[in-house]
């Protein structure tokens, strides 16, 4: 739990330069997938977006070098990794590192917003189960429980980094 501004990007950005296999971060905020991958590819970093927008050429561009595996940040949403065509090449690949972002979305408390979301746990396993960090701006005790709890994640290897929410700079 990290607020607005901290690096909750670089916690999957980093890691997708450095492991041996494609990081995939599941996102509900279209905006924000389209805004990270273009700045990700301006500056060089293997990046790719999948989603219901990407079509035609560029979709099927996106799923060859996927195929390809090797360091890479997958951006996606919870729609996309619960169809058909994504899933198989990542089985194929392995999977370095599974993110979530947004997670309070998977939170019972967040299903309104995206009730995909309440499926990601499901993907997860259908995906082997990568290791798996969930990321968000705020979360209540009560829902970084539930987060856990939504997302199949084992409590004991969870460790959980809470910097609080308080910005000052904000009134």
């Amino acid at each position: 739990v990290l607020p607005t501004g901290y690096g909750k990007s670089a916690c999957y950005q980093l890691p997708s330069l450095l492991l041996p296999n494609p990081v995939v971060v599941v996102s509900p905020l279209l905006a924000l997938l389209e805004d990270q991958t273009i700045n990700l590819q301006r500056r060089g970093v293997p990046v790719v977006r999948v989603d219901g927008t990407v079509r035609g050429k560029a979709r099927r561009e996106a799923m060859e070098r996927i195929s390809k595996g090797g360091p890479l940040l997958v951006m996606t949403t919870p729609e996309t990794l619960a169809g058909e065509e994504l899933r198989p090449i990542l089985l194929e690949t392995g999977i370095s590192l599974f993110a979530v972002d947004e997670a309070h979305c998977a939170s019972e408390w967040g299903h309104d917003f995206r009730p995909d979301y309440t499926r990601v746990d499901q993907i997860r396993k259908r995906l082997d189960n990568p290791t798996t960090i969930a990321l968000t701006a705020t979360a209540t005790p009560d829902v970084q429980t539930d987060i856990i709890h939504q997302l199949g994640l084992d409590q004991s290897r969870v460790t959980l980094f809470h910097e609080g929410i308080d910005r000052p700079n904000l009134h």
